[in-house]
């Protein structure tokens, strides 16, 4: 049993194949496995994929969805192994030299710590030195961010992007062998159970001496409009989904949280519904 599995959805993804493999093949830690789910229901983009696959010099499994299940395809691969580490990788990220070994060191060092995140940057082109996550900022239940600078550990959660996470202190969260609830297609899926493990009293850190860095398809946009304007670039399905799974996560946890948080998440959820409705019409 290797001692770290990772977890790679793919989604015709196969033109970041080649940087995210080179990436895990120069990994200073080597004690993993990485699986694949190729999610595309696509043979040519299989045929790609499998092009990749084949110089790649690392312990690997694929499995073939016969539908695209999103990101809850992780489950699926998180029920094949019992590895006591499951690192999460999105297709499009990719890795520093040591950030498997610093990950890794930081969970033997702490038995309470559930899930970690390198500093992530983002990358257009090529790296950048702008912060894509350091990790999640809890405001309130309606409104959870990614932090863009660096700050004291520990942090409320952990991007699902580039996430490290404790098999024991999922175990102890949920009771159906899943890793993400799946309810959730994609989107939001990674908040829930940073929700799940911060509320059960486990610990998140961002472990910023080694980086990730992760490509985003569309840029953060500042000002009402201009954020309008930036999510009417995402296919308009994808954007009922991340509305419907906000409000799923409201429904699984409205009872966990205080009276302030409430009102707080009421009057982000105010404005959030307002842009929601200007942005599909």
């Amino acid at each position: 049993m290797k001692k770290l599995v990772i977890q790679v959805v793919l989604f015709h993804g196969s033109q970041y194949l080649h940087a995210l493999l080179r990436s895990l093949e120069r990994q200073t830690f080597t004690d993993f496995e990485v699986l694949f789910y190729e999610n595309s229901v696509d043979e040519t983009e299989l045929a790609r994929v499998r092009v990749h696959l084949a110089n790649f010099t690392c312990h690997y499994r694929l499995d073939i969805g016969e539908k695209n299940l999103g990101f809850s395809a992780h489950n699926i691969l998180y029920q094949k192994t019992v590895s006591p580490y499951v690192f999460v990788l999105n297709q499009d990220a990719y890795l520093a030299d040591d950030c498997l070994e610093k990950m890794v060191q930081a969970l033997d060092n702490d038995k309470n710590i559930a899930s970690a995140t390198p500093l992530v940057m983002r990358w257009d082109e090529k790296p950048t030195d702008d912060i894509d996550s350091a990790g999640l900022e809890y405001l309130c239940l309606g409104m959870v961010r990614d932090l863009k600078r660096i700050t004291s550990n520990p942090v409320w959660g952990v991007s699902g992007a580039v996430a490290l996470y404790r098999r024991s202190s999922i175990e102890h969260v949920r009771d159906d062998r899943n890793l993400f609830d799946p309810q959730f297609f994609m989107y939001k899926e990674d908040v829930e159970l940073a929700f799940r493990l911060h509320h059960a009293g486990f610990t998140s850190i961002c472990v910023s001496e080694t980086k990730a860095f992760h490509i985003r398809s569309i840029r953060e946009e500042h000002g009402f409009w201009a954020r309008i304007k930036a999510e009417r670039k995402r296919p308009k399905h994808l954007r009922i989904t991340a509305y419907k799974n906000q409000w799923r996560i409201y429904r699984m946890h409205w009872n966990d949280i205080s009276f302030k948080d409430k009102i707080m998440t009421i009057k982000f959820e105010l404005g959030r519904t307002l842009l929601f409705v200007l942005s599909i019409v």
